[in-house]
């Protein structure tokens, strides 16, 4: 029987010629058992599936681990990044070029570059939440 979910009970237990209150008569589960073979799986049937479970698993490669450089290397593919480092590099060239012998002339530039990792760090969190593909409202 074909689709048997979406049939009503009564017709699921006439088609199989089974009694809703008995289940099915010794002769019909003989008969059954002849012709499709114990319900449930023997030790030898378990362990074909485990060795095909085991050669399936084998024959899917794992993929290496992405280099620390190139981990590094995609973060300055971001404009927003590209950016932030031109305003640092400004800053610093311009800290250089002062005439003060101070060390502090370098806060500055250590200070901007600081704010900006964590602005960057803050709109890459928000970037998910508000992106086109997503259909839903943030919370």
């Amino acid at each position: 029987m074909d689709n048997a979910y979406v049939q009503s009970p009564s017709a699921v237990l006439k088609h199989f010629n089974v009694q809703e209150a008995s289940g099915l008569d010794k002769s019909s589960v003989t008969a059954s058992r002849q012709q499709h073979g114990p319900n449930g799986m023997s030790l030898g049937s378990l362990l074909r599936l485990h060795e095909h479970v085991l050669t399936l698993s084998a024959a899917i490669p794992e993929e290496p681990p992405t280099p620390l450089w190139e981990l590094i290397l995609e973060q300055f593919k971001d404009q927003l990044v590209l950016i932030l480092l031109g305003s640092a590099a400004v800053s610093f060239v311009l800290a250089l070029f002062e005439d003060s012998d101070d060390w502090t002339v370098f806060v500055d530039p250590i200070v901007v570059c600081s704010v900006s990792r964590l602005l960057l760090t803050a709109v890459s969190d928000l970037a998910p939440r508000f992106s086109p593909s997503s259909s839903s409202t943030p919370s």
